[in-house]
C-alpha cells in the first residue's frame, strides 16, 4: 500500500496518479492537499479469511484515511481478521483528523480480531465521520485501541456517530489483561452502542469518557432504568447498571 501525508511536487503526483490507475486496489493515497486527495470507496476492503493489516512497529503501520466510505472494511467472507497498529481516520502524527466518510472500520464477518493487548497491537481510529468502529458480526475481540483521541490518548479526536456500535453477540471489549482495555472517548453519540438482538458481550475494563451522549447504551433508547432482579431481555440483556451508595 502507498499512503502519503506530504506535500507532493506536480512530478510526483503525477507518478502517483499513473501508479493508483495502474494498480486502483493496492494503491491508497491520503495527500495533505485535500483537494488532491484521492478518494476510494474503502481504503482496504478484506473478502477473504485470515488476513492482517497492519502489525507492530511504525514500518508496519498503516495510514488509512480520507476515504470516501470506511477505513477498512472486512465483508462478509473475511473472517478471522486481524488489524493491528494502524491509524485509521488521522494524519500520519495521529494530532489530526483526515476522516474517511463512515466507520473507520466496518466488520461483518466473525472472528476478527481489532487491537491487542500488546502496547504495540493497538490502533488509532478516530476522527472518522461516523462510528469509529462497527460490529456487525459475533466473536470479535476489540482490545488496546484508543477510538477518539489523539494518538496520546489524551485530546480529543472524536468520530462522529458512536465509538463503538456492536449489532452482534459474544463480542469482548476491552478484557482483564494488562492493556486489553480501550479507549473510546470524544464520540458524537454514545462511547458503546449495543444495539437490540445483541447478546453476551463483554465490555470491561475500558476508559469510556467524554462522549456525547451514554458512555454504554443498550439498545439505543438512552437510560434503560434498573429492574428488579434484573429479569428484563433486549440488548445484553439490559443488564442493570451499578448503584453506587455511600
Amino acid at each position: 500500500n502507498l499512503v502519503n501525508g506530504y506535500d507532493l511536487s506536480i512530478r510526483t503526483l503525477a507518478r502517483v496518479a499513473a501508479l493508483k490507475a495502474a494498480l486502483p486496489e493496492q494503491v491508497i493515497v491520503m495527500l495533505s492537499n485535500h483537494e488532491l486527495a484521492q478518494r476510494n470507496d474503502e481504503g482496504i476492503l478484506l473478502n477473504s479469511p485470515d488476513t492482517s493489516v497492519g502489525g507492530a512497529g511504525s514500518s508496519q503501520r498503516n495510514l488509512i484515511s480520507a476515504n470516501g466510505k470506511e477505513g477498512i472494511k472486512v465483508d462478509n467472507d473475511g473472517a478471522g481478521a486481524v488489524l493491528r497498529n494502524n491509524y485509521i481516520g488521522t494524519d500520519v502524527s495521529g494530532s489530526l483528523a483526515f476522516p474517511n466518510n463512515n466507520a473507520g472500520v466496518s466488520v461483518r464477518a466473525a472472528g476478527a480480531i481489532i487491537g491487542g493487548s500488546d502496547p504495540a497491537d493497538g490502533n488509532l481510529i478516530s476522527g472518522n465521520g461516523k462510528e469509529g468502529v462497527k460490529l456487525d458480526a459475533d466473536d470479535c475481540v476489540v482490545q488496546g485501541n484508543r477510538i477518539g483521541t489523539d494518538a496520546s490518548g489524551l485530546s480529543d479526536l472524536g468520530n462522529g456517530a458512536d465509538g463503538l456500535r456492536i449489532n452482534g453477540s459474544s463480542n469482548l471489549v476491552g478484557g482483564t489483561a494488562v492493556g486489553a482495555g480501550n479507549v473510546i472517548a470524544h464520540s458524537g453519540k454514545n462511547g458503546v452502542n449495543v444495539r437490540n438482538g445483541s447478546l453476551d458481550n463483554s465490555i470491561l475494563r475500558n476508559s469510556i469518557h467524554s462522549n456525547t451522549e451514554m458512555g454504554i447504551d443498550l439498545a439505543d433508547d438512552g437510560v434503560t432504568l434498573n429492574d428488579a432482579q434484573d429479569a428484563d431481555a433486549g440488548a445484553n440483556q439490559l443488564q442493570n447498571f451499578p448503584t453506587l451508595t455511600r
